[in-house]
């Protein structure tokens, strides 16, 4: 009986394996046209930065696949902006080279010598970002990250909400508008996965921040439940309780927007494939007794592929 569940789990994996493979080497022809280009360079960006999300959109209808790829590197971009830089003035100056790349788009003039800069114009004139929506998402992800770069901390979780909201809720919308699946209640599911994901984002970022003497977790969590800034830099068990309160923060938000997809047409279900990675990550965290610093938390999953596409199948 072993034996066979080995074989079968081994067998699984290979078709995944297979599986993703040629779907890596048809959308790679289909946005790089087999060269070096722009494209080819997001299709990295998104691969090594951002390997959930990669897969995501691999995974996504071929019909919106290329711009899903094109938002989420421009998405990485703005993430990397504070890693990338050594201080507070180069940042400075990174957001405002993209703040002037999308004034650029949107103005009509020559787009910036920059891959992800160049796919967005190309996206602009095919008239795929043009709607109000969906600049005010691209333009909210940036100027929340600009003003989340000022911050030495996190004052309250309804603050740190709001980020999420702004950054994974906006991806979600970017997406839904691809698809042209984008309604009340398709918007209403998008603000509250983004924003489980979000604060999932945060706690599994925890342990390297620290590393880096940075914190995301509020003070008003950390405050409430008597656990100082110091115990969290040193990792300390105590700090428990707060990533508990987060994670239950999380899991209510996941409910409401799992509650949502379920009435909403397959199209449009197929913009939360995340949902299901999410409900798994906090299973992870809750059996390591909401330890955010435990390897089991913190491994990468090697799993994660054939997670996504179990789910995409079931949709």
């Amino acid at each position: 009986m072993l034996l066979t569940g080995v074989c079968q789990h081994c067998f699984k994996r290979q078709i995944l394996k297979v599986g993703a493979a040629r779907r890596f080497s048809v959308t790679q022809r289909v946005l790089t046209n087999g060269k070096n280009t722009a494209a080819q360079y997001i299709l990295n960006r998104v691969r090594t930065y951002d390997y959930q999300s990669y897969l995501m959109c691999l995974l996504s209808p071929k019909a919106f696949r290329q711009s899903l790829f094109v938002v989420h590197a421009y998405n990485v971009e703005l993430s990397l902006v504070l890693e990338l830089a050594s201080e507070r003035k180069a940042s400075a100056g990174r957001f405002a080279f993209w703040t002037a790349a999308l004034d650029a788009i949107y103005d009509g003039s020559r787009p910036y010598d920059h891959p992800v800069v160049q796919q967005l114009a190309a996206l602009h004139s095919r008239g795929l970002i043009n709607s109000q929506q969906t600049k005010h998402s691209l333009y909210q992800m940036l100027n929340s990250r600009r003003e989340f770069s000022t911050l030495t901390h996190v004052d309250t979780l309804t603050q740190l909400e709001t980020y999420a909201e702004h950054t994974q809720s906006s991806l979600l919308l970017l997406a839904l508008a691809f698809a042209q699946q984008s309604t009340v209640d398709s918007d209403h599911a998008a603000s509250h996965l983004g924003r489980c994901g979000g604060l999932l984002n945060a706690l599994r970022a925890t342990p390297y921040l620290t590393s880096r003497n940075q914190l995301l977790l509020p003070q008003d969590v950390l405050s409430k439940h008597g656990v100082s800034q110091t115990d969290v830099l040193r990792g300390r068990d105590v700090v428990t309780e707060p990533v508990y309160e987060i994670a239950s923060t999380a899991h209510s938000h996941l409910e409401t927007a799992n509650g949502i997809i379920s009435r909403l047409p397959k199209e449009a279900s197929r913009c939360f494939l995340l949902a299901r990675i999410y409900a798994y990550q906090l299973e992870q965290l809750q059996l390591c007794d909401f330890n955010i610093f435990h390897s089991k938390f913190q491994k990468k999953d090697r799993l994660l592929a054939w997670r996504m596409w179990k789910a995409r199948r079931s949709l």
